[in-house]
């Protein structure tokens, strides 16, 4: 082990490497012990700031082995611990687990604590000095012989169950060999078994042939009944099937029925209609309006032909024209034009009328008929139906 010091009681800056047992010896009053305390120091987060030599605001106990890289700072503002690169945010009092995990910690034996790895100035080393109890404690926790006394107790319980186990199952053995004596004449048995089977197939063959033998019985029963019945009778007439004929009329009358059904949801949708009034069709003057309409857009296709004839002429000689007679004429025909426009514009919607007003006529005859028709009364010449 590296160990590097600085500003700590009279050593301002040392080094000193540690190599197995490795023991200090000089002069008094030459730093041997503050090289001991200022490990002592790094290893248990010593407290206080007495030991910062003096006109120095901190001192630095740096540690370096294969396991573990300590940077202990302690007085003025710092109170850190670097340990293997990491930087410990809050370090309180005492040692921080880490130093223990690196095998640098104190052992407790008995009520004491012992340093493992350093001993003080006039200190025994290690044990020397400890009672039988204590020595035999600490030298347990270090070779760790309890841990082995607990898995030796562990072992010898688990080898009495095993034992005890064994012994029942043994036990169990016994038992069941003795429970196998028993069915020696196990392949006798299922022979039997096999045996019985096969009887009781053929029981439920003979059965299934029984319930055959009645149910025939019953039928022949029945039929010598009937023929019982129809002694004396020399011949059967068979009436001839009119299956068409009987077809045809079921087709009517499913007809009729779904006529029916119809004509009862439609006058549910009358109900509380005493009289229906059918709206004249004035056809004559709505063809006539049309007509005109057709008319007056024959009349400006010819005139709009007529004007594009006229495109590119450029030599035309033009007559003397009077002007006020031209701009009433010119008014007349716009105002023609105008009402040409507006007319071609309600042929389509006039169409479309017309079309719908055909289809109300349509449907209206139509169900004035089925009204009529389902109450009894003839469509056509207004009698009673019977």
């Amino acid at each position: 082990m590296k160990v590097s010091i600085k500003n700590f009681q009279s050593i301002e800056d040392c080094e000193v490497k540690i190599d197995g047992l490795t023991v200090l010896v000089g002069k008094s009053n030459i730093g041997k012990s503050a090289v001991i305390r200022a490990i002592q120091g790094a290893l248990t987060n010593r407290e206080g700031e007495d030991f910062v030599t003096e006109g120095k605001d901190h001192t630095e106990v740096h540690l370096q082995t294969d396991k573990l890289d300590l940077l202990w700072k302690k007085g003025g503002d710092f109170n850190d611990y670097t340990i293997n690169g990491e930087a410990l945010e809050k370090v309180g009092r005492g040692a921080p687990p880490h130093i223990a995990e690196s095998g640098f910690g104190e052992i407790e034996a008995g009520r004491e604590s012992i340093s493992v790895q350093i001993a003080d100035q006039f200190h025994p080393l290690f044990l020397l000095n400890a009672s039988g109890s204590v020595a035999a404690e600490a030298i347990s926790d270090v070779g760790r012989l309890t841990d082995l006394q607990t898995a030796l107790r562990n072992c010898d319980k688990d080898r009495r169950e095993v034992r005890s186990t064994r012994k029942v199952r043994k036990t169990d053995l016994a038992a069941t060999q003795d429970e196998l004596t028993h069915y020696d004449d196990y392949k006798d048995d299922m022979k039997q078994v096999d045996e019985v089977k096969a009887y009781y197939a053929e029981v439920g063959q003979i059965r299934a042939m029984i319930s055959d033998l009645e149910w025939l019985e019953g039928k022949r029963a029945t039929f010598v009944g009937r023929i019982d019945t129809l002694t004396g009778v020399d011949s059967v007439s068979i009436p001839e099937w009119e299956g068409d004929s009987i077809q045809k009329e079921i087709d009517t009358l499913s007809q009729l029925e779904a006529r029916r059904l119809r004509t009862e949801k439609t006058l549910t949708q009358y109900e509380g209609i005493d009289d229906i009034t059918i709206p004249v069709w004035d056809d004559e003057g709505l063809l006539s309006q049309i007509h005109e309409l057709d008319s007056f857009e024959t009349r400006s296709k010819r005139l709009k032909a007529v004007l594009d004839a006229g495109d590119g002429l450029e030599d035309l000689e033009v007559p003397v024209i009077d002007l006020d007679a031209l701009a009433t004429e010119l008014a007349m025909l716009e105002a023609m034009a105008s009402k040409l426009e507006a007319a071609v514009g309600q042929i389509p919607a006039l169409k479309k009328a017309i079309l719908e007003l055909d289809a109300q006529i349509e449907a209206s005859q139509t169900e004035v008929h089925d009204i009529l028709h389902d109450a009894g009364q003839c469509p056509t010449c207004e009698q009673e139906v019977v």
